[in-house]
């Protein structure tokens, strides 16, 4: 038995496979270092984004020279679990409360120090179908532009107001006719969360001018309201807190892109991009799709002879230095297994199970990915999926959908993903280029 280890490292093009790859004549543990092998990648744009998954929404507008311009505005859902007591209820005022960092930590991207303006409306349809148990929304799901306008509010940096070191909220006045309705209907409204989102549909928040996106983790509608004894003109002054809903359904971001003029403008979901530079963004279906074609090759070098390998890894190198754009790469990036039409693999357990891996293991029954962001680079074990390709149970066609995102499933983990992204390369002598590490027996 011969044991080799085999560095890949990857140049441009589909078709520039090195056919001279043999396995050496080597003594056991001799490291072979082979370049110039092919890597396949191409940046695609993928739909399955989803818009309702974070644990923060996100509002405002920001322009990136390399992924676009990015509007987002976001509808918010209400939960009535708490019900208004008392014997004679008057309204007092209504207003909404707007987390900026509560518990995770502050987020936004662009000018902060500029002022910016939104505007907050009233919903007029359903976010969702009821009933609904596990409510999924993706990019473009939601399209409503309200009208009914309920209230406005300015933010920077220099306007947040403080409460303690850990939160950064805002409070928002609405329009007295909308606290008035709940006051004066809280008896048919509270009766359960279902009846109170057909009532009170929810919000949707717009901003007026582009300066920056900044990250929402919490809203909930507070009415101040008292109860009034007419016999001893007592007036016993109360809050009512209305939170968001306790789902990741209750917060959906609505997300327009416009990528003209940048690197990507030609990029469409039909339409993939080829070339030496690779692109992953998160919330926004950027990913790269990367194929092994020298594998075919290599194991026809082989003569027949059995392949066993002991590691693979799949190295992604981050190209931060020369983004400057403000937007820094995902805390963690995903592979997909792909089939032969460029179509995720769905698992054995549910449609929406997919193949995972961990950085530093993978599992038995299910083909894997989630590498963390580490000394400036990601590394994905796949182990079994090469082991599954040269054993020719996978289709050499197959391959992987690199992403910032994750498939929804419904013990999915809410991202904080945000719109982190960087670039890599598929390329010569690129100190960020992507690679693979494999090391193996031969028999």
């Amino acid at each position: 038995m011969a044991f080799i280890g085999l560095f890949l490292a990857c140049t441009k093009g589909f078709d520039d496979v090195n056919k001279s790859i043999r396995p050496a004549q080597s003594t056991l543990g001799t490291f072979l270092k082979v370049d110039s092998t092919s890597i396949k990648t191409q940046t695609v744009l993928y739909d399955f984004t989803p818009s309702n998954r974070s644990l923060r929404a996100l509002i405002g507008d920001y322009i990136s020279p390399i992924f676009g311009k990015i509007n987002s505005n976001t509808y918010l859902q209400f939960d009535a679990i708490f019900k208004i007591t008392g014997f004679n209820i008057k309204y007092d005022s209504v207003a909404l409360i707007l987390d900026i960092q509560n518990g995770i930590p502050y987020y936004a991207i662009g000018d902060t120090l500029l002022v910016q303006n939104f505007k907050v409306y009233r919903l007029q349809n359903d976010l969702y179908d009821f009933p609904v148990t596990f409510p999924v929304s993706f990019n473009g799901s939601h399209t409503e532009q309200p009208t009914d306008l309920l209230g406005e509010f300015k933010l920077s940096k220099s306007k947040l107001l403080i409460e303690n070191l850990t939160q950064y909220y805002l409070r928002i006045p609405l329009k007295d006719s909308f606290g008035q309705e709940i006051i004066d209907n809280y008896e048919s409204y509270f009766i359960d969360n279902q009846t109170f989102q057909k009532k009170i549909k929810g919000i949707y928040i717009k901003s007026e001018n582009n300066s920056a996106i900044w990250g929402l983790t919490g809203a909930k509608l507070r009415i101040y309201y008292h109860d009034f004894y007419a016999n001893n003109n007592i007036k016993t002054p109360s809050t009512l807190d209305i939170p968001i809903g306790g789902n990741n359904g209750s917060r959906i971001r609505s997300l327009i892109i416009d990528r003209g003029g940048t690197p990507l403008a030609n990029l469409t979901k039909t339409t993939p991009l080829e070339g030496e530079t690779c692109y992953i963004q998160a919330s926004t279906g950027v990913g790269t799709k990367v194929h092994f074609p020298f594998l075919k090759d290599f194991e026809n070098s082989l003569g027949g002879k059995k392949i066993v390998v002991h590691k693979a890894e799949l190295i992604v190198k981050a190209d931060v230095a020369s983004q400057n754009n403000g937007l820094k790469p995902p805390s963690q990036i995903n592979a997909f297994a792909l089939d032969e039409n460029g179509n995720v693999k769905n698992g054995q357990e549910s449609p929406f199970s997919i193949y995972e891996f961990t950085s530093n293991q993978e599992t038995t029954n299910q083909f894997a990915t989630k590498s963390d962001f580490n000394n400036g680079e990601y590394k994905i074990l796949l182990t079994s999926y090469i082991q599954s390709i040269l054993d020719e149970k996978r289709s050499i066609n197959e391959s992987l959908l690199l992403a910032a995102d994750v498939k929804i499933t419904s013990n999915t983990a809410p991202s904080l993903a945000e719109l982190n992204g960087f670039m890599f390369y598929n390329k010569p002598n690129s100190p960020y280029n992507i690679s693979l590490k494999l090391y193996y027996s031969i028999y």
